[in-house]
């Protein structure tokens, strides 16, 4: 199970990122072969963040994290237990 970074989620989410196309094949190819793909819940925001700031675009960074929260992902909460 990979567990996802920000910064894959926003290459996957913004076409002009030089690493859109690797991204977006990895998240088709790892769905087809219906792996589960994980990401820890801090990256809501950081990928919020991110979207918005790049492109300015807040609706598009409410829609990037409505994808990731659709059920086709897991999200990892983050706590202080080591």
């Amino acid at each position: 199970m990979p567990v996802v970074d920000a910064n894959v989620w926003v290459s996957h989410f913004i076409k002009e990122d030089k690493f859109h196309e690797k991204c977006r094949n990895w998240f088709e190819k790892t769905l087809e072969s219906n792996e589960d793909i994980l990401f820890p819940s801090v990256a809501l925001a950081e990928v919020a963040a991110a979207i918005t700031r790049v492109t300015k675009d807040q609706k598009m960074a409410l829609s990037a994290v409505s994808t990731m929260l659709s059920g086709l992902y897991s999200v990892i909460p983050v706590d202080e237990t080591p």
